[in-house]
């Protein structure tokens, strides 16, 4: 006769990953080309999942802002140079939002990765990117020494998260350092 035992075993059963329509993406070579303000619905699945998307031809001295936001896990985010160098990251704790905005040096291929800190991951619930790009350009009426100039901007970055934000206008020439006026930024990145 057999000895008997009694237990019990854990199993942890995991949930399938959902559809990523990006994938495969997981090495610089597998970019998936976007747009400027393409809103990108990614996953980060299975665990140590790596997603990496470029953008192509941007110009010299394009200044880039780069969002990742909704996450659903610890996520980091990196960007490559259009020789494939490491630029920069940002790692903040937890799922507070990820951001960088750089100035391109030289016109090329610039590559953004999503990755999880550590073994973090999420199989359902996706991470959203942007990639924006502005030239904020300026208009005015000018007018003699000492009348009132009436300044208009628009290609600031739309705000996430940010409501309302604001601009400070400067005039360094006339007042080195000194603001001049304030003025709330729309949703459409006008002023």
């Amino acid at each position: 006769q057999l000895p008997q035992f009694s237990g019990y075993a854990c199993v942890e059963i995991g949930l399938p990953c959902s559809e990523d329509r990006y994938e495969p993406n997981n090495q610089i070579a597998q970019a998936v080309p976007i747009n400027f303000g393409d809103e990108v619905k990614g996953i980060i699945c299975p665990q140590y999942d790596h997603d990496h998307f470029k953008v192509v031809n941007v110009a010299a001295n394009t200044t880039l802002r780069i969002l990742l936001y909704d996450l659903p896990a610890d996520y980091q985010l990196t960007l490559y140079g259009a020789d494939g160098g490491l630029i920069t990251h940002s790692s903040n704790p937890g799922t507070s939002p990820e951001q960088i905005t750089y100035t391109t040096p030289s016109t090329g291929t610039y590559t953004v990765r999503v990755a999880p800190a550590y073994d973090a991951y999420h199989p359902t619930r996706r991470y959203t990117l942007r990639v924006l790009t502005g030239v904020t350009k300026l208009s005015y009426l000018a007018g003699p020494p000492g009348t009132r100039v009436r300044v208009k901007g628009e290609g600031l970055f739309p705000g996430v998260g940010a409501s309302p934000a604001e601009v400070m206008l400067y005039l360094d020439k006339v007042a080195p350092g000194k603001e001049l006026a304030k003025a709330l930024v729309l949703p459409n990145g006008t002023f």
